[in-house]
């Protein structure tokens, strides 16, 4: 008996046959690809699943990597993902959004073949970025942190170490926010400020 791989996309077997499988009850979706019901779904399935439809050059951020880690329930309708600007890279799909940035070596992990950025840097880089910052962006930024055991202290050295970083200090702000801490009392979580 032949084992199915356990993230199978288009360039593995026909759409027809991966959706005909589905509705038989053989596999079951893990965003634009599908596992076989009897594998579990997993950080690593859920990399190669994003894998399966990006760039090499390409690096799953935010959203992206926040799903992939599990600290998010669904996947994004529109995929998150960073290149590193000596990597000049384009999207390969309508439901992606890439970014240049300078990121380096150990802001990154390898799971599934799938560059992914660490927890820290996905939960800062959320702080940092979100253009809304509700109930759920700081409960999702809280479960990175939370994966990581990362502190406040650690994220603001962290945000520190690029001296010309934007929305540092929003993104304190709202990792306060998220982790439950007291606020100053000139901060406004909203300001767009730096």
């Amino acid at each position: 008996m032949t084992r199915l791989e356990p993230v199978l996309s288009p360039a593995t077997l026909p759409l027809a046959e991966l959706y005909a499988a589905r509705n038989d009850g053989d596999l079951y979706s893990v965003d634009e690809c599908f596992s076989p019901i009897d594998s579990l779904e997993s950080v690593a399935a859920r990399a190669a699943a994003v894998r399966a439809i990006s760039s090499e050059r390409l690096i799953a951020e935010r959203d992206t990597a926040a799903w992939i880690r599990g600290a998010r329930e669904l996947p994004p309708s529109l995929h998150t993902y960073c290149a590193s600007t000596s990597a000049r890279t384009r999207s390969l799909s309508r439901r992606a959004i890439v970014r240049e940035v300078v990121i380096d070596d150990g802001e990154i992990e390898l799971i599934a073949g799938m560059p992914v950025t660490t927890a820290l840097r996905t939960a800062l880089d959320i702080t940092r970025h979100s253009l809304r910052f509700d109930d759920e962006a700081a409960q999702l930024v809280r479960r990175l942190l939370d994966l990581g055991e990362h502190s406040l202290g650690q994220c603001v050295r962290e945000l520190g170490r690029r001296p010309n970083l934007p929305g540092k200090k929003r993104a304190i702000v709202r990792l306060q926010i998220a982790l439950e801490l007291p606020l100053p009392s000139r901060a406004l979580p909203g300001r767009a400020d730096a």
